[in-house]
């Protein structure tokens, strides 16, 4: 049988192609309406046609699916669904569009797998892992070491302060908890993160003893001590794969919060990445360490994802905790990083915090030590905004 094609059947294959796209284009826009219209009556078609693509949208998105879940609403169209009707935020369409094809890059992410086994080849050539992209659930990364470091947040030079007492915040709702059970949450998106002597994997390791499931471990210890109930989820969520971090994360703190109702405040524990070809190294340097009772102690920084929807109310706590920091050990807390991009997962609750102690420039002694005394700031916070 002659089964060899000429340029005429390629062209009408693709003439062909093209009308089945038309047809189905004009099926799916007979089926439901895209409007601003709010007065406009949409009919019981048109609103099961929106919950279906809605459904595609959340498979692809954990913050559509989270969403989705939590408000349990129907949206009269997809137009203002994905405006974010009920996320009462604008979502800005080119990390959108970014957001719908994670799935393209999962090959990429498996490329930088971590893992300690000394016989297998951990890692690509410097240059292949700088030109390498990674969509962490709408959060652009270049690499392991994050090199987009974000912007400082300015303080408010009009706040007065007395430095004399650590008076409660007045912009953040005080919250009621049973304090017989946990209600203070320490987890990890990138459990692996490593401090010095490790610098292999783009200092990224699964041995305990040096990466961050052990700063979790000592401001669990330090705050349930101090009387501060709190669990700390030890599960690695950047491995097999670093890209798909977020994700994995997600799913474990919005099931623990599920499980436990009385867990209120979460605290994602990281260290931030410098990179040792980083134009800003030497400032780097100089800011990781504070002397605090004569003992070399890491400094740490509140990051916030100004694509969260809840980003004011995650501000005004980060704001606090740089408040008490600053009266109980000035210098120790760098400041407020506000990302370019992301959400960081900090939508599950408004008493979250992104908490990064010291970096890759740190040793493990060094970031141990600052822990402990991040975890007696967060007891204070505690104590302030828990009603009685």
């Amino acid at each position: 049988m002659n089964t060899k094609r000429t340029r005429t059947d390629y062209i009408l294959y693709a003439f062909f192609l093209m009308l089945i796209f038309f047809i189905g284009a004009s099926i799916i826009n007979n089926l439901f309406v895209i409007s601003d219209n709010k007065s406009e009556e949409i009919s019981p078609k048109t609103v099961k046609t929106s919950d279906l693509i809605i459904d595609l949208f959340s498979k692809s998105n954990s913050w559509f699916k989270y969403y989705l879940e939590k408000e349990n609403k129907e949206s009269s169209s997809i137009y203002e669904y994905v405006r974010g009707k009920y996320f009462n935020v604008s979502i800005d369409i080119n990390n959108f569009v970014k957001s719908q094809f994670p799935a393209l890059f999962s090959l990429a992410n498996d490329k930088f797998t971590v893992s300690d086994n000394k016989g297998e080849d951990k890692s690509k050539s410097q240059e292949e892992k700088t030109n390498a992209e990674t969509l962490e659930d709408l959060i652009l990364i270049e690499d392991e070491l994050e090199k987009e470091e974000g912007k400082l947040m300015e303080e408010d030079s009009s706040a007065s302060v007395d430095v004399s007492k650590i008076s409660k915040p007045s912009n953040i709702n005080p919250i009621k908890v049973d304090k017989s059970k946990p209600y203070i949450v320490i987890y990890h998106t990138h459990g692996t993160e490593g401090y010095l002597p490790i610098k292999e994997n783009q200092y990224h390791t699964t041995e305990r003893k040096y990466n961050m499931l052990t700063i979790g471990d000592v401001m669990y210890e330090t705050l349930n001590k101090d009387g501060y109930n709190t669990i700390h989820i030890d599960t690695y969520h950047d491995i097999p794969s670093y890209g798909q971090s977020y994700s994995r994360s997600l799913k474990t703190i919005t099931s623990k919060l599920k499980e436990e109702p009385n867990l209120k405040v979460v605290f994602d524990v990281h260290r931030d990445g410098v990179s040792e070809d980083a134009s800003y190294i030497d400032k780097a340097k100089s800011e990781a360490k504070v002397k605090v009772n004569g003992e070399d102690v890491a400094t740490f920084s509140l990051v916030i994802g100004p694509d969260s929807p809840n980003v004011k109310e995650v501000t005004e706590f980060a704001k606090y905790i740089k408040n008490v920091s600053d009266k109980m050990y000035p210098g120790l807390c760098k400041g407020i990083i506000i990302k370019p991009t992301g959400r960081f997962n900090q939508f599950v609750t408004n008493y979250y915090a992104l908490i990064e102690v010291g970096s890759n420039l740190n040793t493990i002694d060094e970031a141990k030590a600052s822990s402990k005394l991040i975890a007696k700031i967060i007891g204070v916070v505690m104590s302030n905004i828990i009603s009685e």
